[in-house]
């Protein structure tokens, strides 16, 4: 599926508009794909620090013996290792090793924190500890899920497909789309193309894509006349999680008449600014700025005076 068999924004949204279920599931199976490797490299990389951490209390914690010591610096090396690995191979058996080595490690943390074998440091330690069991738990979590999926291998071509589709929403000819809306969750940024049946979200910071059908799509905001807000803050059901979310009035608006909210759509009172024809608005902002700046300029010359004759 090369970028030559859609060329124009109508062939796109045509093609995902006639998406069979396979096409649909494979689309999504890709997207959980790089979730997961995305989420292993970050956690690798946080992981490094980690283990980087546990290494270095091994070596230079005091203790009145070696062998707690040695424990810790071995497991700090493995979740180094660990780290790294999961870094250049981000695969499904790779989180449940780092469920494996963390658990290890927090546990043996806890313990030396519990017994006060390393005194002056049992704070740190014990903090550690409890930070590498969460994450255990955490990792543990994803490998069972992830395990459940037995993702397959993608096909080429519909990689290639999913990243065409990627560009064209976040960077190319549906960017400006008037079907597109923005979305922000916690601190990512999604654009989304609304078609008739479903809805196509793109994270603009990397390739992701979340495709989800028109009754699966539901923002719920937290104001009862959301209309109202220049942002409209909510929640909305990403592949099955409920997410904290924010959409600006004129998407919230979109997706509102594209969900068929008609009693939602009655909210839209435009304010008198609003009324007003956009030159004259663009004038009185101009007019607005430079009274704002003449009594800047009144003011700064009063407190010369003040202070020249005080």
């Amino acid at each position: 599926m090369s970028a030559e068999s859609f060329p124009s924004s109508t062939d796109i949204k045509t093609r995902l508009s006639n998406l069979t279920p396979d096409e649909l599931k494979t689309l999504r199976d890709i997207y959980h794909d790089r979730w997961r490797k995305s989420w292993l490299r970050t956690d690798g990389w946080f992981n490094l620090f980690l283990g980087g951490l546990t290494l270095w209390l091994g070596l230079s914690g005091p203790s009145q013996t070696s062998f707690p010591r040695l424990i810790q610096a071995v497991l700090g090396l493995l979740i180094l290792g660990q780290s790294l690995w999961a870094i250049v191979t981000p695969s499904t058996p790779a989180i449940l090793r780092f469920a494996i080595v963390l658990l290890a490690a927090g546990v043996w943390n806890m313990l030396l924190a519990i017994v006060g074998r390393l005194a002056g440091g049992l704070f740190l330690v014990g903090l550690l500890g409890i930070a590498q069991l969460w994450w255990a738990i955490q990792a543990y979590g994803q490998y069972r899920r992830y395990k459940h999926m037995a993702l397959p291998d993608p096909p080429d071509d519909e990689v290639r497909f999913y990243d065409e589709i990627w560009h064209a929403i976040a960077k190319g000819v549906l960017k400006r789309d008037a079907a597109v809306i923005n979305l922000w969750v916690r601190l990512d940024k999604w654009r989304g193309l609304l078609l008739e049946d479903k809805v196509v979200f793109a994270l603009l910071r990397q390739k992701l894509l979340i495709i989800q059908l028109k009754d699966e799509a539901n923002f719920v905001p937290n104001s009862s006349r959301p209309m109202g807000k220049r942002r409209v803050y909510g929640r909305i059901k990403l592949n099955e999680v409920f997410e904290r979310a924010l959409m600006n009035r004129d998407s919230y608006e979109k997706y509102a008449r594209w969900k068929g909210e008609e009693a939602v759509l009655a909210e839209v009172t435009p304010s008198f600014w609003q009324r007003l024809p956009r030159p004259l608005r663009i004038v009185l902002m101009i007019v607005a700025g430079l009274v704002l700046l003449y009594i800047g300029f009144i003011v700064i010359g009063v407190i010369g005076l003040i202070i020249q004759y005080s």
